[in-house]
C-alpha cells in the first residue's frame, strides 16, 4: 500500500499487486514550511506539521508487511519551495547557520528522517534571499535530517 496522509489520520492506497511492493515510490512532499522568526506561532505550527510528517513515517514502518521499509533507497521528501519565510535566507554566515538551525534542524529533528533524503526545491521567496547559501548549508552539513542534492 501508499500511504496518503489526511487531515487526521493515515490512509492506503492498494497498488495493482500486493507482490510488487518492493517497486513502491515512497515520499512525502511538502511546501512553505519555512516558518518566520519574528511569528514564533509560526514556528509551532512548523513543528506540529513535523511531528504528524514523523509520525506518518514510523506508522508507515511499523505497520508495512512490505519487506522494503521507508528508508529504502525510493524514499524521500520533497520540498517544493518557500523553505524561508518571509524572503530567504541572508546576511553571514552565522545567520543564516542560526536560521537553519532554528527553522529547519531543531523542526525536523525527528528519528524518521535521519535516514532519509531531502530534495529541496527553491521557491520565489527563496530567490528573494541567498539560495546559493541554501545549496551551501545542504552541502556543509550532510547528517540525518539535511539537504540532498
Amino acid at each position: 500500500p501508499i500511504p496518503t496522509v489526511t487531515s487526521s489520520s493515515v490512509s492506503h492506497i492498494d497498488s495493482n499487486s500486493d507482490d510488487d511492493r518492493s517497486s513502491l515510490l515512497r515520499f512525502i512532499a511538502l511546501g512553505d514550511w519555512g516558518a518566520d522568526l519574528s511569528h514564533p506561532h509560526l514556528l509551532s505550527n512548523q513543528k506540529a506539521v513535523a511531528d504528524g510528517m514523523a509520525s506518518v513515517l514510523a506508522q508507515t514502518s511499523s505497520s508495512s508487511s512490505s519487506p522494503t521499509s521507508v528508508t529504502d533507497n525510493d524514499s524521500f521528501i520533497l520540498s517544493v519551495g518557500d523553505n524561508f519565510y518571509p524572503a530567504g535566507v541572508s546576511g553571514s554566515e552565522a545567520e543564516i547557520t542560526t536560521r537553519f538551525q532554528r527553522t529547519f534542524e531543531r523542526v525536523y529533528h525527528h528519528d524518521a528522517f535521519h535516514d532519509l533524503p531531502w530534495y529541496i526545491v527553491a521557491g520565489n521567496r527563496d530567490y528573494d534571499g541567498n539560495v546559493a547559501a541554501q545549496i551551501n548549508y545542504g552541502r556543509r552539513n550532510s547528517s540525518g535530517g539535511s539537504i540532498a542534492r
